[in-house]
């Protein structure tokens, strides 16, 4: 645990003595201007940077079962409605636009070109996080929902009317999907409602199963980093 602790030590020294000139010249002034904001301290842009790379990496935990839960009470309700085979079903097909049609499609073949075969379990693992969130609007949305939602997210508030609920699916998955994408883009996020988005993440798996919100609550790291958040402390 010692040589752990001290190496542990050691890299956070070498973190903060690293100089402007090289940590500017490898990750550009463009990169690193919004870290400045209200200052022009270096040390402190670094240590914002550095946070903003841990709280990326702590939300793909949340974002990741978030997208796994959603996908996945999705596709077996797509099973339920149009059979195992729904991705070829003509009736499926019909209710989708053009570009719900096209992600369909492209996950479809790499299925294929992964797995050599298609399968309900590989097209799902193929389609694109749009996809699932495409499945919330009125069409395809009310010929896979209506009246059959709490089937799938059983613990959706009872007062709440399926349209209503279609509504609020969409919407999460389409302001937690931006904000996945900004992480995947390397965009920074420290200025982000961050809270919000765990909350919502939090949410919407609670309403599939509670019992996954307690172990996700147990192994996640966002809520700690955010109490943390240098940027928040300097602006409070």
């Amino acid at each position: 645990y010692t040589g752990t602790i001290k190496k542990s030590i050691d890299m956070d020294q070498k973190v903060q003595t690293i100089s402007k000139p090289v940590f500017t010249k490898i990750f550009s002034q463009a990169r690193l201007q919004p870290y400045y904001g209200s200052t022009v301290c270096f040390d402190e842009v670094l240590g914002l940077y550095t946070w903003n790379l841990k709280i990326s990496a702590a939300f793909w935990t949340v974002l990741q079962t978030y997208e796994v839960v959603l996908r996945n009470a999705v596709g077996e309700a797509l099973i339920s409605v149009y059979n195992q085979n729904w991705y070829e079903s003509f009736r499926f097909q019909r209710t989708l636009n053009d570009k719900m049609k096209h992600m369909l499609s492209s996950a479809v073949v790499d299925d294929v070109k992964i797995h050599g075969a298609l399968s309900s379990d590989g097209v799902i693992s193929s389609s694109k996080f749009a996809f699932w969130q495409g499945c919330f609007v009125k069409n395809p949305g009310q010929h896979l929902w209506q009246g059959n939602i709490r089937k799938y997210f059983p613990y959706a508030p009872e007062d709440v009317e399926d349209t209503e609920l279609m509504i609020r699916f969409h919407n999460a998955a389409n302001e937690i999907r931006k904000f996945r994408n900004r992480i995947a883009h390397c965009e920074p996020v420290f200025s982000q409602n961050l809270e919000r988005i765990l909350a919502l993440c939090l949410t919407l798996i609670g309403y599939r199963e509670p019992l996954i919100v307690d172990w996700l609550k147990g192994v996640e790291q966002v809520s700690a980093l955010i109490a943390e958040n240098p940027h928040k402390t300097k602006r409070v």
